[in-house]
């Protein structure tokens, strides 16, 4: 038996046993052959991360509602790890900070493009209440997040919300409008105005964390953002805006109708105003993504910057974690945020929200862990 014809009957074995026959197309009459299927590998939701600082972001809110700035930040760059020891020392740390990821479930709405949620909101301002979905509208997804019960992820989350609060470093570059088509170099009071975010991302850039700045304290006010600071503590976790308490509270809004009631649909639209930092970070949350359009997304913050994280990432079913966030469920109510069929916000032994909170025990959107 020649050569050609012992290659001829090993191919029609292999195809017999591997490839599947097709209807022949019209053109040429032949029958084609579909190779065999091989698995793709998925990438472990178990790893390592490296995270780095890349961008820090500022969006205005009250005062500058379509001011959007931003500085790129170079790898070599140092920041102040945000503790009083290195800033009155002028000591810096690297920006690199070790996270462990680990697989978790998350209960989140299956479509959560910028128009669905867009559409979601204003139809539950207009209604007074969250719009209620089926059960098809919702999905449980087994994700990559943040390895809460590994305490070097957990102190490097801290470290990443506490450099919210600290100034851009040494080594990066201007602040550059990326939105609103304004120049407010000439007006130094910008800086006081809106919500920062510093965005760290993994040496592949497939996972990016958000870390939002908390409030700042006014006794030690010098260019930050103290006023609209505690403007928004007052609407997301106030009873009635600040008002009817101490003398020095901050009153803002105009809903206490006597001593101890409040008008609830004022409230709500008080919090729903277009200048409140949930809406600030849902609009630099869209502009990050559109950067990294492959990348999970993780969210932190301190404080107030913790409060707006878990309400972001509840709204896009992100897996977040806050340190010493006030109680947030009471602003997710008012926001008329969409929750699953059975399910009241706060109540976390339903509800998968993959959110972690550190030092926050009354009141949640998410779990209370030690």
């Amino acid at each position: 038996m020649s050569y050609t014809l012992h290659l001829q009957i090993l191919i029609s074995a292999l195809c017999l046993l591997f490839c599947k026959p097709s209807c022949a197309t019209p053109n040429n009459g032949r029958l084609d052959l579909q190779l065999p299927f091989v698995p793709v590998k998925t990438p472990p939701l178990s790893k390592e991360h490296n995270f780095t600082l890349r961008h820090i972001y500022h969006k205005g809110s009250h005062r500058y509602p379509r001011l959007f700035r931003k500085i790129d930040i170079h790898h070599d760059s140092l920041v102040q790890d945000g503790t009083k020891e290195s800033c009155c020392e002028g000591e810096a740390t690297s920006t690199a900070f070790a996270v462990k990821s680990n697989a978790l479930e998350i209960q989140r709405l299956s479509d959560r493009s910028r128009h669905s949620i867009d559409s979601l909101l204003e139809a539950g301002e207009f209604l007074g209440e969250p719009v209620s979905l089926t059960s098809d509208a919702w999905t449980i997804d087994r994700i990559s997040g943040p390895d809460v019960s590994d305490k070097s992820t957990v102190l490097s989350f801290a470290h990443i919300a506490a450099n919210a609060y600290v100034d851009p470093p040494h080594g990066g570059g201007e602040w550059t409008n990326i939105g609103g088509g304004f120049n407010y170099t000439e007006d130094f009071g910008w800086e006081r105005d809106g919500l920062r975010g510093h965005v760290f991302a993994d040496t592949e850039n497939k996972t990016v964390i958000i870390g939002l700045k908390g409030t700042s304290l006014p006794y030690f006010d010098d260019g930050e953002t103290s006023n609209n600071d505690i403007l928004n503590d007052n609407l997301f976790g106030s009873c009635c805006c600040g008002q009817g308490g101490q003398y020095a509270w901050k009153k803002v809004c105009d809903c206490q109708t006597s001593t101890s009631t409040c008008n609830s649909s004022c409230l709500m639209t008080s919090l729903r105003r277009k200048s409140s930092y949930y809406h600030a970070a849902r609009h630099l949350y869209h502009n990050i993504t559109a950067i990294y359009p492959d990348a999970d997304v993780w969210l932190t913050g301190h404080s107030l910057g913790g409060v707006v994280s878990s309400l972001l990432g509840l709204t896009y079913g992100l897996p977040t974690i806050t340190f010493e966030a006030f109680p947030d469920a009471l602003a997710a109510r008012r926001l008329s945020l969409p929750t699953p069929p059975g399910y009241s916000i706060g109540d976390v032994e339903k509800h998968y929200t993959a959110i972690y909170h550190f030092g926050h025990t009354a009141d949640p959107v998410g779990k209370c862990l030690s």
